[in-house]
């Protein structure tokens, strides 16, 4: 009964839920929960862009990292069938 419960409450989270949550967190701390990002590149600006791809959920993820190493933004891609939000 657990299960179906909380897993009704994804049903209301939307794409842009689980990225945003992450903002103003470090890229560490999200490296510890998520592991090692597939992908990472030094932006013109000199922020850095670090990417997951989830590979179980057809989706993908880039976080931008400030010069201080704060997430300041997000983006996903959501492949065919597919979804961004936690399960």
């Amino acid at each position: 009964c657990v299960a179906v419960v909380l897993s009704g409450c994804v049903a209301f989270a939307t794409h842009d839920d689980y990225g945003k949550s992450w903002s103003g967190n470090t890229g560490e701390a999200l490296k510890k929960v998520w592991g090692q990002p597939q992908g990472q590149e030094t932006l013109p600006n000199g922020f850095t862009e670090i990417r997951y791809d989830l590979q179980r959920m057809n989706c993908t993820y880039w976080f931008t990292l400030d010069e201080a190493g704060k997430i300041v933004d997000y983006r996903y891609k959501v492949g065919t069938l597919g979804t961004c939000k936690p399960t």
